[in-house]
């Protein structure tokens, strides 16, 4: 019986502890897997690590730290010392702790990354949660906690991305534990899986190891065997011999085995036999001196009567008290004796339903003990299943199965917490479903914008063509009527000089006659002089009348007036010579004197005409010489804006070339969008969005 009762007291002292293990176990499992989760999903960031840290620390406060330790350039290729707005340690490691300040508020902070440590080493070579072994905090100062780290990798993949894990205080643990005193005055303590105490009486035995003393062989044996072993007695450090059990317990869900001692003072475990024993026998003992004493005194009297007390008296020594008492109705002595004996059978009766009762007692007490064990149980059972099932749907989500939702009920505790896992999966199904319908409308509207831009670029390249053909021409043309207006005022040039020619011969023509006039008033004197000179006259009005046909239909004069003037020349010879010849026919010649004054009056008339007719000529070639630099003006603005068109247009059609390239790059984006988005599966008879022909389809 007592064995049992240490054994049931070791098994809820046990359960009490992994229970409290298992709350901070299932709170890093869950960190460790959303972690995973977001990398994958290429959405984990430091701020969002120090976000996740800081509310798990919120929400236990009853531990020391909790924290993140990236594994060498493993989160996003960087690894500066020491930069406060990465968060990174000496090495360069995003490194984020959140820690409570003595005032309550959160301190974030940086630590080192220790690869032979328990903390670092256990997770990374297992690639599963660990938890160490119990270790003092801060030796330096007074009443150092201790405490144990709960560890699990971060792993996505195939690569390990670094660790998160919490410093759990085990403080707690040694206070409530201490408060349990099995049968009322024993204790209870535990050791870890090295042997070490995590919970003792003795503050100063924390975390050093059971030694060598009573009891070592059986701890060895209860560890080795996983096993109760009992030490039927030792004795504590008072001298106060104790029974003590060992029973070795899984810590939650790792791999590692502590183990729960019970002690119970040998005093306690046996004083309700010894207290009824005595009892029994001061009973017995009075009865006997009191039946002696009667016996001598009237032996042959009560011989009979005392024979039978006395064999009711050895019923009652025998434990039976169910035998009735003879005489106890008589009024003498006999009877006295016989009352005193019923008093000793009621004792008796008294005595063992004191003993029903410490019984019942005991037993109600073990009944709680094992309700509240039981409910500890359900409770951890409950929180197991419930961070269970969130780790399933948490996974499930890893996977892009978003039509995943936690069906079967949690325990009332636990149950806000699959209603929100479920609502959240919802709403971020119908956000999924929302990019994917924007995902195809943003593709198919960039590819008809890619189409359209692309066509407004052969447009644009073919007016950029069509406007430098244009300006092209329009630059000939300005030519043209720049060469055109440079002849129009070479053409107005000559024909002022011809007009100041014909002006000149006016003039000459005019002096010619003068001088006919006065070779008419001396003709009677000069006569043959005269014929000479009218052929002269004759001669020189022909070729000044042959010069002003020149002048009318050539451009170039000069070549006209050069002919003439050798021919001028050459007459001139010719009448010199003539004049010697022909001075003696001189007289003859007198009446032609008179036709000559008459044909040169009208060559003077004519080379009047000529004159008004180079006039006329000249302005209309002003007119012409003004018109083509105004029209030269004109083409060569109108060219300029064609330019100025064609610069527009080359830029027009560089930035429709960057809107193709920008919508081709938009569609891509799309594609790439789309690709995410079917990783996510939305409904169970939905159709996972794919690309037929460049098309986004359903």
């Amino acid at each position: 019986m007592t064995k049992q009762i240490m054994l049931d007291e070791a098994k809820q002292s046990a359960s009490f502890v992994s229970s409290i293990i298992a709350q901070y176990d299932g709170a890093n499992r869950v960190t460790a897997a959303l972690l995973a989760a977001r990398y994958e999903d290429g959405t984990l960031s430091r701020a969002a690590i120090v976000g996740a840290l800081r509310a798990k620390q919120e929400a236990m406060p009853e531990s020391l730290s909790t924290w993140f330790m990236e594994e060498p350039k493993a989160l996003d290729g960087s690894q500066v010392p020491n930069d406060s707005n990465l968060v990174t340690n000496n090495e360069g490691l995003f490194s984020p702790s959140y820690s409570r300040s003595d005032d309550g508020k959160l301190v974030l902070s940086t630590f080192e990354r220790l690869v032979d440590a328990e903390w670092y080493r256990l997770p990374t070579e297992s690639g599963k949660g660990a938890l160490t072994n119990p270790f003092v905090y801060g030796v330096a100062v007074a009443n150092p906690p201790l405490i144990a780290a709960i560890v699990y990798p971060v792993k996505a993949k195939g690569k390990l991305i670094g660790l998160t894990g919490t410093a759990v205080n085990l403080s707690g643990l040694s206070d409530v534990l201490q408060k349990v005193a099995p049968m009322g005055t024993g204790q209870v303590m535990i050791l870890s899986k090295k042997g070490e105490w995590v919970v003792n009486p003795d503050k100063s035995l924390l975390a050093k190891g059971y030694g060598t003393g009573e009891g070592s062989t059986q701890l060895k044996e209860a560890v080795s065997a996983n096993e109760a072993r009992v030490l039927p007695a030792m004795s504590w450090s008072d001298g106060t011999r104790v029974q003590r059990v060992f029973l070795p317990f899984r810590v939650a869900t790792f791999d590692t085995t502590w183990v729960a001692v019970v002690d119970v003072p040998l005093e306690t475990i046996n004083a309700p036999l010894q207290q009824q024993l005595i009892a029994m026998l001061a009973g017995l003992a009075a009865m006997i001196l009191v039946i002696a004493g009667i016996a001598w005194a009237i032996l042959y009297m009560v011989g009979r009567p005392i024979q039978r007390l006395a064999s009711n008296m050895g019923v009652l020594a025998n434990g039976d008290l169910s035998a009735d008492v003879a005489g106890v109705d008589r009024q003498d002595e006999i009877g006295a004796m016989a009352r005193a004996v019923q008093v000793f059978k009621v004792n008796g009766l008294r005595a063992v339903d004191v003993e029903r009762e410490a019984v019942a007692i005991r037993s109600l007490a073990e009944k709680d003990r094992a309700d509240a064990a039981t409910l500890e149980r359900n409770r951890s059972e409950d929180m197991a299943k419930a961070t269970t099932g969130l780790a399933q749907g948490l996974q499930r989500l890893a996977n892009g199965d978003l039509t995943y939702q936690l069906r079967e009920p949690f325990a009332p505790d636990f149950e806000s917490l699959r209603t929100d896992f479920n609502a959240s999966i919802v709403q971020l199904r119908q956000t999924i479903q929302a990019v994917a319908n924007a995902t195809g409308s943003i593709d198919s509207g960039s590819r008809e914008l890619s189409q359209g831009a692309l066509d407004l670029s052969r447009r644009t390249e073919q007016q950029a063509a069509s406007l430098e053909e244009t300006a092209a021409a329009l630059e000939e043309i300005t030519a043209n009527l720049s060469n055109s207006s440079k002849r129009a005022d070479d053409a107005r040039t000559v024909a002022r000089q011809s007009n100041e020619s014909a002006q000149r011969s006016g003039m000459v023509v005019g002096d010619a006659i003068a001088a006919m006039h006065r070779i008419q008033q001396s003709s009677n004197q000069i006569s043959n002089i005269i014929s000479v000179i009218d052929e002269i006259a004759f001669q020189t009005n022909l070729l000044a009348l042959n010069a002003g046909v020149e002048a009318a239909r050539a451009g170039e004069a000069g070549k006209g007036f050069a002919v003439v003037a050798q021919e001028v020349r050459e007459l001139a010879q010719r009448s010199a010579k003539a004049a010697k010849e022909i001075k003696g026919l001189i007289q003859t010649s007198a009446g032609e004197v008179e036709g000559g004054v008459r044909l040169v009056a009208a060559t003077g008339e004519t080379l009047k005409v000529i004159e008004q007719h180079v006039v006329t000529i000249n302005t209309q070639l002003d007119a012409i010489a003004t018109a083509a630099k105004e029209q030269s003006i004109g083409l060569s603005e109108v060219n300029t804006a064609v330019n100025h068109m064609d610069q527009a247009t080359q830029q027009n059609a560089a930035m429709v070339e960057q809107s193709t390239a920008a919508s081709e790059t938009l569609a891509a984006e799309a594609e790439k969008l789309r690709l995410l988005v079917d990783r996510f599966v939305l409904e169970p008879t939905s159709r996972n969005f794919a690309v037929i022909n460049g098309r986004l389809t359903a």
